[in-house]
């Protein structure tokens, strides 16, 4: 279900510091609509030049910058990925993959050049393609809906809470 924040969930965990020693490179890709493959290998590529956690490595992604990543089809994509993946503890986030076709598009290319300490992160709305995309099911989470009562508790915690604070009222 859209709206339940798998890709919020997911951002903190990509944006965590306690993340910066265990990946030599990040990417975090939206997939677009319609899917296009040839894009979503762009911006990984893209992500993946820029997200690195070592300064040679932005170094050398400067001056290989030169190459323009826009002007490549999926053959030299899917080269420039093997590059930027090869011998490299990678952390990719995939947000929102709507189909298992896709992630049978998307496996071949990263896959073969991934370390065993690389991590791949799906998030979908529905459980198949969680399942289908998972190596093992139990690394599928499946985020659930807040009970109406719940939903009311964290709205007034959050929300009704600071903006007490903003305004200078007291809160109990």
């Amino acid at each position: 279900m859209g709206g339940l924040g798998k890709t919020t969930l997911v951002d903190s965990v990509y944006q965590s510091t306690k993340l910066n020693d265990k990946f030599e490179k990040y990417a975090f890709v939206t997939i677009m609509r319609p899917f296009n493959l040839e894009e979503l290998l762009r911006s990984l590529a893209r992500g993946l030049r820029e997200g690195s956690s070592k300064k040679e490595e932005l170094l050398e992604n400067s001056v290989r910058s030169k190459r323009l990543i826009t002007s490549m089809g999926v053959e030299e994509l899917t080269e420039e990925l093997k590059r930027l993946l090869e011998k490299k503890s990678c952390l990719i986030v995939l947000d929102d993959l709507l189909d298992t076709s896709e992630w049978d598009l998307i496996k071949p290319k990263l896959s073969p050049w991934l370390e065993k300490t690389s991590r791949i992160i799906v998030t979908t709305r529905k459980k198949n393609i969680a399942n289908h995309c998972s190596e093992e099911v139990r690394n599928v989470r499946n985020l659930q809906v807040l009970e109406p009562e719940d939903a009311l508790h964290l709205f007034s915690e959050k929300v009704i809470f600071n903006c007490s604070i903003l305004l200078g009222l007291k809160t109990h």
